[in-house]
């Protein structure tokens, strides 16, 4: 994800989180009406975002208010960054998007995870 990707990113988050602003290009939000990237994080995902935002993008504040390394913030942006790439691809497989999402989660090993799509592949090959 490039730096300008990232800040469009916090901008819309931003706006998201903002009280006073309900619209995004014109267009009432309501969950029909969000991004699927967003749709896809969980609360613990969202808490990062914001903090992320009101630290300014700061890793090094973002670590003092986790009480974490730094390289510990770090991956957890990473992984957060994947997430969302991922979702924002609009995959045709939500099965496949689900799995990958396990992976960079951690829940399961990537081996585990590509093994699970490649049988699903097969299997709807087959079909």
């Amino acid at each position: 994800m490039n730096f300008n990707k990232v800040k469009a990113t916090i901008n819309i988050v931003k706006d998201l989180m903002e009280k006073n602003v309900n619209k995004i290009k014109g267009k009432t939000m309501d969950e029909k009406n969000l991004p699927q990237w967003i749709l896809a994080l969980d609360q613990e995902d969202l808490n990062f975002i914001k903090n992320f935002i009101i630290t300014s993008g700061s890793l090094k504040e973002i670590s003092k208010l986790y009480e974490v390394s730094y390289p510990t913030v770090r991956l957890r942006l990473d992984k957060l960054i994947q997430k969302i790439n991922l979702n924002d691809k609009q995959e045709q497989q939500p099965f496949c998007t689900f799995i990958k999402g396990l992976a960079i989660d951690s829940k399961i090993d990537l081996e585990t995870a590509k093994m699970i799509i490649e049988k699903y592949k097969e299997e709807k090959e087959e079909k």
